[in-house]
């Protein structure tokens, strides 16, 4: 086998997703992102992304987000050698390695976004809001770091609800908590606490 040639991994696809083509032209993509299929020269083969498993000397190694060229015509699904061989080093695989399985459902198994309301409480009294005639309170920052700490997979977390989340004095201390373990933060504000010290607390904790 020629090194160098891409991945077929037309049958894996079509064992895990049978009754889904990569690509539907209803979807309406733009034409710029087409491409030509090596397996029918056809001109509706776009890049799209899936997880594969490699069978290793360890086991099944799972692969996240490899780029295939993928035709809407045929149905062929192949990979290049170069990310293939790239994950395999990025997954510490030196030896041989096959692709075992496809998986173009890209959601995690575990949760990688949180959305967390610091409190209920707000300076601003719009009618349409429910969070006025919800209880007003905070939440306990101590039950904020116990959350971080049971969901060690979260990527992103957004600091907002129904109330005015800088109405808590912890606002800034969660924020922290989060980004030290390397969480991105983000929130929604009505700007009225909007002091320069405040703006540039913002930028430091969130993005």
């Amino acid at each position: 086998m020629n090194h160098a040639s891409p991945l077929d991994l037309t049958a894996l696809w079509r064992e895990a997703h049978p009754h889904l083509k990569p690509l539907s032209l209803a979807v309406g993509v733009d034409s710029r992102h087409f491409g030509a299929c090596p397996a029918c020269a056809g001109h509706h083969a776009v890049t799209v992304l899936a997880h594969v498993d490699a069978l290793a000397a360890r086991g099944l190694v799972r692969l996240e987000r490899l780029p295939m060229l993928a035709c809407a015509d045929c149905g062929h699904v192949e990979l290049a050698r170069e990310p293939w061989q790239q994950a395999l080093a990025q997954a510490g695989i030196d030896g041989h390695a096959t692709p075992a399985a496809v998986d173009a459902r890209l959601w995690s198994r575990e949760p990688t976004f949180l959305n967390i309301e610091p409190t209920t409480r707000c300076n601003f009294n719009c009618w349409y809001c429910v969070g006025r005639h919800m209880e007003q309170a905070d939440i306990d920052v101590n039950d904020f770091a116990r959350v971080l700490d049971h969901f060690p997979s979260v990527k992103a977390i957004a600091l907002v609800g129904e109330g005015e989340p800088l109405m808590h004095k912890g606002f800034f201390d969660m924020a922290r908590m989060a980004t030290d373990r390397g969480i991105r933060v983000l929130s929604l504000s009505n700007g009225s606490t909007f002091s320069s010290s405040n703006v540039a607390k913002l930028c430091e904790a969130c993005v």
